[in-house]
This record gives C-alpha cells, sequence and structure tokens, in this order.
C-alpha cells in the first residue's frame, strides 16, 4: 500500500467500525426498552440489580476473554 494511502484506508476503516456499532445499538436498544416495559408490566416492579449486574459481568468476561486472546495468545 502508498505511504500516502495508509491515512484515508485507516480512516476510512475505523469510520466503518463506528458505524457498525452504532447500528447494532441501534437495533439492541429498541428490543431493551421493550424488554424493560414488558418485564415492568408483568410483574410491576422495575429489573433487578443482580441481572443488571449479571449481565455487566458477563460483557466484562466476554472483554476480558477477546482482549488476552488478541494479545497475549496472538
Amino acid at each position: 500500500m502508498p505511504d500516502d494511502a495508509l491515512a484515508p484506508a485507516l480512516a476510512a476503516f475505523n469510520i466503518g467500525v463506528e458505524i457498525g456499532q452504532v447500528m447494532i445499538v441501534a437495533i439492541i436498544f429498541p428490543v431493551l426498552l421493550l424488554s424493560d416495559r414488558i418485564g415492568e408490566a408483568a410483574t410491576g416492579k422495575e429489573r433487578r440489580s443482580a441481572v443488571v449486574y449479571a449481565c455487566s459481568t458477563v460483557i466484562l468476561a466476554l472483554g476480558l476473554y477477546w482482549l488476552v486472546e488478541r494479545t497475549v495468545f496472538a
């Protein structure tokens, strides 16, 4: 790749990644809001903090796994 094409290629890649992340959030966020409304309507209560902590722990564990896999075992 020519040296003068490196910056535009890297910028285009990063912009593509960010667009992909925004699209995922745009799809998942309404689903999460709907599930909150359904759960609250069914039980009359807000979501439990234990569920939030459990989901956050799973996300953290996956992120750490991918970090170690790509840095240590790469």
